[in-house]
């Protein structure tokens, strides 16, 4: 659906949606990937974070900590926009620093997000720069 670099949070509406929804198909023409883009408003998914005094939520915000409920709406807004989808891309989230405690939580937390979506690979990077030459 998106890489990294290209959906990072809540987006504004109007030219902001715009400009990333140029910048995933150039990225696309660029790897001579054949797809088609869609701007999908997900102001309806974050919600279901709870608010927080301070900083403002990352996207690195450990996995175990996200809602069932951000979740399952995350799930079912990718089902909605890609039932027909020969494979879905979505970014791994990070793996708790506490393992042990935590494996199972992080599993099921996995389970729920991509529960009944069409194939799905799920990659992890150490940036969102994708390199384009060999």
């Amino acid at each position: 659906m998106c890489g990294p670099s290209i959906c990072k949070g809540p987006l504004k509406q109007g030219s902001d949606m715009h400009r990333r929804d140029r910048q995933l198909k150039q990225m696309l023409d660029t790897l001579r990937i054949k797809a088609e883009s869609i701007v999908v408003p997900w102001d309806h998914v974050v919600c279901h974070f709870p608010q927080q005094n301070g900083p403002a939520i990352t996207t690195q915000r450990p996995t175990v900590e996200l809602p069932a409920s951000y979740l399952t709406a995350f799930n079912d807004m990718i089902k909605r926009y890609s039932e027909e989808a020969a494979i879905t891309l979505l970014n791994l989230p990070l793996p708790p620093e506490d393992v042990n405690p935590n494996a199972d939580r992080y599993l099921d937390q996995i389970r729920r997000l991509t529960d009944a979506l069409p194939p799905t690979l799920m990659v992890h990077g150490v940036s969102s720069v994708i390199s384009t030459a060999l």
